[in-house]
């Protein structure tokens, strides 16, 4: 086999990315270009075959000879990695150098729509799919991989029909199966759940397959299917942005289903917020709820608005974002929990007398703890 010459442009390369700060790459040479040719070191080394790094004026080549068909297996699984680490120009040098060498290779397009689809740069995506899918028309995946390009275009229809090739060629594909389910599900979500469904049984740990069929329960009007659901793609990976969505879902589940149980005089939003605070710090434990209330007692001694409905709030010791309203109720709770004399400040005693009624009680015992 040819070897292979992949060249990282010094000018190109994100910066944030190598173990040192960037502004001190930025402002020597030197120590940028050994930084990266270290960089470059570790990453390929992972990678069989025979490899070298040479220096040039703009760029460090990393000249790579494959020994045997299974090395370039692994060359794509090293891609594969970056783009998950959304190391998107590293990936993409390695992808066109294999483009110009392998137009047609089906795990060079897929790969390289994948990224470029990440990137938001969808009509490239768009047309190097359209091109996996000419070379080859078998391969389930780059279907699935052009309806998502077409779906994130706004190209519904076209979307649609590549989704359902996909399934024609596997049917059983649980990710083409979520994806046209999403799609539909902004029109039909009768007609989008029994996708979901299938999708959500086949790929049980998939984050966004378990949230989008939650979702989808939710707009359908089947509130107590959907908690779980959302509640189980929680756990799958509590500090991402699908979570928080979850989170969010959950939220307006408990409004609709205590509107008419609050009485009057009560804030439903509070009752929710108290609720949720429970649930989270039964999970946890004390020691966690005690570093949740302090930070947040904290954070509120240079002010939170509870009148603001639009900022969002992260915390060092519990994942998810929060509005002001949300960060103050967990503070109540949770000073409740481990420093009941404390005053929080903000008397939401009947709100939290409310909620705490409303939770299930153990077999055999009563509020206060104690054996029936």
């Amino acid at each position: 086999m040819d070897p292979l010459s992949f060249d990282f442009r010094l000018a190109e390369f994100d910066l944030s990315l190598l173990p040192v700060q960037p502004e001190m790459l930025k402002g020597n040479e030197a120590m940028m270009r050994s930084t990266l040719q270290e960089h470059l070191r570790v990453l390929f080394e992972r990678v069989p075959g025979e490899w070298r790094i040479t220096h040039h004026e703009n760029h460090i080549s990393v000249i790579w000879l494959p020994e045997t068909s299974q090395d370039m297996d692994s060359l794509m699984d090293l891609v594969i990695g970056l783009i998950h680490q959304r190391a998107f120009g590293q990936a993409e040098t390695i992808l066109r150098t294999l483009f110009s060498r392998y137009p047609d290779d089906r795990r060079v397009l897929f790969n390289l729509g994948i990224m470029l689809c990440e990137q938001g740069r969808l009509q490239e995506a768009r047309e190097v799919l359209i091109r996996l899918t000419r070379t080859a028309p078998d391969f389930a995946n780059g279907w699935n991989a052009l309806g998502v390009a077409l779906s994130r275009e706004g190209k519904r229809k076209d979307a649609s029909s590549a989704f359902q090739k996909s399934l024609g060629l596997d049917p059983e594909n649980g990710y083409t199966l979520r994806n046209l389910g999403a799609l539909m599900g902004r029109k039909d979500p009768q007609e989008a759940l029994r996708y979901l469904k299938r999708a959500a049984k086949l790929l049980p740990s998939d984050q966004p397959a378990q949230y989008t069929y939650g979702k989808c329960l939710m707009d359908k009007g089947s509130l107590a299917d959907a908690d779980p659901v959302l509640k189980k793609a929680i756990a799958l990976n509590e500090g991402s942005e699908i979570a928080d969505l979850c989170r969010e879902a959950r939220i307006k589940i408990a409004r609709r289903n205590l509107k008419a149980a609050v009485p009057r005089g009560l804030r439903t939003d509070v009752v929710v917020f108290c609720l949720a605070a429970l649930e989270t710090f039964k999970e946890v434990g004390r020691e966690r709820t005690q570093a949740v209330s302090f930070e947040i007692a904290s954070l509120g001694s240079s002010g939170l608005n509870i009148k603001d409905r639009t900022s969002r709030f992260r915390l060092r010791s519990l994942p998810g974002e929060f509005s002001a309203l949300q960060l103050v109720v967990y503070m109540v709770v949770g000073l409740k929990k481990v420093a009941p004399r404390t005053d929080p400040g903000i008397d939401f005693s009947k709100e939290y007398a409310f909620a705490l009624a409303m939770l299930p009680v153990k077999k055999g015992k009563s509020r206060s703890g104690k054996s029936r």
